[in-house]
Formats: C-alpha cells, structure tokens, sequence
C-alpha cells in the first residue's frame, strides 16, 4: 500500500470520486478496460487507499464482460495515442497527491472512449472531472482558461505540440463546431 498521505481535504474529495469511478466500473458503465488499465496491484492499491470497498460494493466483484475485454483490446490497439495523452498528463502531476500517477494512466484510457470524458471514466459530471484534474494535475487545469470539454481540450493540447491529430481549424474562434468543445459558464 502507498504510504504517501493526501492532504485531509483532498483525501474525502478524492475518495468520493474514486469510489463513484470504481462503482460505474463495477457495473460495467465506463469506457474503463480491465483493472481501470493499470496493473492489478496499482488498482488493488487504489482500492484500499481510498476503502472503495464498503457496504454493498464488498460483495460485488468485476466480471470481465464481454464489453471489458473490447476496452483492453481497444487500448491495446491504440497504444501509441494512449502513451501520447499519457505524456501529455505527466509533466502536470501534483507528486504530493496519492496516486496522481495513477490517475494519469486512468485517465488517458478513459480518453480513448467515445463518450463525454467524464462518461468515459464513469463519474456523476463534468465538474467531478475537473475537480480530480484540478487536484491531480493542477497546472493542466489552469490552462483550459475557457472551459473547453476536457477531451477536446486535451487532443488540442498534442494537435498544438504538433502531433499527428487533426486541428479543425485555425483558432477555436474561427471554428464552426466551438458550440460543441466549449461549456458557457451559467
């Protein structure tokens, strides 16, 4: 087990967050491969570091479904895009935070689904996302200044480093689909 406390504050936040992915994923409502695409241990850890096994989760187990097994075949074959978000992620890890790196790999296997991100990875809402991407990679959430959805923002991010993903267009100003990649603050 990570020995790495979080500060007390972020330690029930995270746990809540956590535990909304881990349930989704139990029952088979995230775009999450096997074991959330990390090692078994990683996800044995994250488990028993935020106690996600508590009351009616304690008799449920993953069932490698036939969709599950799609996930990890999927990531598999996309491997290379999965290490490019993955290395987008790194350089924002907050390192005080337990399992930040963690979080990283998660996150990037999410990115691979076809839904809303915050879909994908089997949470209540967008701000849930952007609360754990605002503990766990900080720096990286500051940049997204006009709120753009975090999928499209982070694909924007590795089209503007030059990788080899598709920019619509010039600016995001000049854009005819910026309805879709922006939320109006309310």
């Amino acid at each position: 087990m990570n020995k790495l406390t979080p500060p007390q504050p972020h330690k029930v936040t995270l746990s809540r967050l956590w535990r909304s992915i881990y349930t989704r994923y139990l029952q088979g409502k995230s775009a999450l491969p096997p074991t959330f695409g990390i090692t078994q241990e990683a996800f044995e850890n994250i488990v028993l570091d935020f106690d996600l096994e508590q009351g009616s989760l304690l008799s449920e187990q993953p069932v490698l479904t036939e969709q599950a097994k799609l996930r990890g075949t999927l990531l598999k074959s996309r491997e290379e895009e999965w290490l490019t978000l993955h290395s987008l992620f790194t350089p924002h890890i907050n390192p005080k935070e337990l399992h930040a790196e963690h979080f990283c790999k998660v996150l990037a296997a999410a990115c691979l689904g076809q839904q809303h991100l915050w879909k994908d990875l089997g949470m209540d809402c967008r701000q849930d996302l952007s609360t754990l991407i605002s503990i766990y990679l900080p720096t990286l959430h500051t940049m997204n200044i006009k709120n753009m959805r975090w999928k499209r923002f982070f694909y924007l991010q590795l089209c503007q480093a030059g990788g080899d993903y598709v920019c619509r267009a010039p600016s995001c100003e000049a854009c005819s689909s910026r309805s879709e990649c922006f939320i109006d603050d309310v």
